[in-house]
């Protein structure tokens, strides 16, 4: 598409920038000819840092400027991190693109570097998500969790300033943005990331063929899989990932594996699952670990 200019819209943070600039990158590498043009746009869940997500509509509340932006023209792509859509899209949109997903580990980062079997009893753990919250104090009841929001920045900084004792963030956005601190992983025993975490994904206007054909490009087909079959498991049990569930999928040897969680808002039930399929029918292995799910998530979250 010689002479094409593309516009790729994108949350303003630092974070959000990194991503988009790599999708840039990719479609510049497939075609220097394209113009891209990456347009920082605000959302309602970066302008309010302080209510808690739930009360303000959840992770949707990061993708609807964007996907404004695209009815609207002023943009022909969205650029998100994949764990921040909701799980059914508006049938005028598609996800057109899955990057190859960085290491997808949530981190604790504390002072000391401690783990989390290392963590004093009463520590203060600052976090925004239920599903991390919840699997950490299945794992030790005896640790206090408080809700924190801001980017990754702000919220070193209430570490540092005392706020809170240690805060656990996912692996995948130090990555990106070449974060220079200690930390530890978090085993998946203890924590499993949420659907989508660590996947940059692209979301285009069906009806614009020109966008669906460049993100068609760089498209990385197993992330995609994955993707598909992480979302469809969390569509079938009607939940967001603004709740306790956690599931994560992996193409290994010409097969997909799944393993998907449901735990109470307390962290002191929880119910693990686990499927797998062929690739090829990644949307019907999410549903079917969805479906094993779904009675758990009927009692514990209902």
């Amino acid at each position: 598409m010689p002479g094409f200019k593309l516009k790729l819209g994108t949350r303003a943070s630092a974070l959000a920038l990194a991503q988009t600039k790599t999708v840039a990158e990719k479609i510049r590498m497939t075609d220097p000819s394209i113009d891209v043009e990456i347009i920082a746009i605000s959302t309602e869940g970066d302008r309010d840092q302080q209510s808690p997500l739930s009360q303000i509509g959840g992770t949707g509340v990061f993708i609807k400027a964007l996907e404004n932006a695209l009815l609207e023209k002023h943009i022909d792509a969205a650029v998100h991190s994949a764990k921040d859509l909701p799980s059914s899209l508006d049938e005028r949109f598609q996800l057109s693109a899955a990057i190859e997903n960085d290491p997808r580990e949530d981190i604790l980062i504390s002072p000391k570097s401690l783990s989390v079997d290392e963590l004093p009893p009463s520590t203060v753990i600052g976090s925004g998500s239920p599903r991390r919250a919840s699997q950490i104090l299945y794992h030790r009841h005896d640790l206090i969790f408080k809700d924190i929001r801001g980017n990754i920045e702000t919220r070193l900084r209430k570490l540092d300033s005392g706020d809170f004792d240690a805060i656990i963030l996912a692996r995948a956005a130090f990555s990106r943005l070449n974060m220079n601190r200690d930390f530890r992983i978090i085993p998946e025993n203890i924590s499993l990331p949420a659907p989508g975490q660590g996947i940059i994904c692209v979301e285009t206007l069906k009806n614009n063929k020109e966008a669906n054909e460049l993100s068609n490009q760089i498209n990385d087909h197993p992330t995609y899989l994955i993707l598909i079959a992480e979302r469809s498991m969390l569509k079938t049990l009607g939940v967001g990932c603004g709740l306790p569930v956690a599931g994560i999928a992996r193409i290994e040897n010409g097969k997909m594996s799944m393993r998907g969680r449901i735990l109470n808002l307390q962290g002191t039930k929880l119910v693990e699952h686990q499927t797998e399929g062929a690739p090829e029918d990644a949307e019907e292995t999410g549903r079917k670990l969805g479906t094993l799910l779904k009675p758990a998530a009927e009692e514990l979250l209902g």
